[in-house]
């Protein structure tokens, strides 16, 4: 890469989360920090950059439903 962080925002995030929540096997696979694990690889960033961009709220309204 060469140092810009890749483009997404909220939407895309939040559909990355509900894509990995349909296709998760165990209720473990939908614990938060797994999940933002995953999204960490996926996205290519640090979690810190997930959590600038709205992953607590797309994983809230994914996972717990709020």
């Amino acid at each position: 890469m060469d140092g810009k962080l890749p483009k997404f925002g909220f939407p895309r995030l939040l559909k990355a989360v509900e894509d990995y929540a349909a296709s998760a096997r165990c209720e473990n696979d939908l614990d938060r920090d797994v999940v933002l694990e995953r999204m960490r690889h996926q996205f290519q960033v640090d979690a810190d950059v997930l959590l600038r961009r709205g992953f607590d709220k797309a994983y809230r309204r994914v996972v717990e439903g709020v």
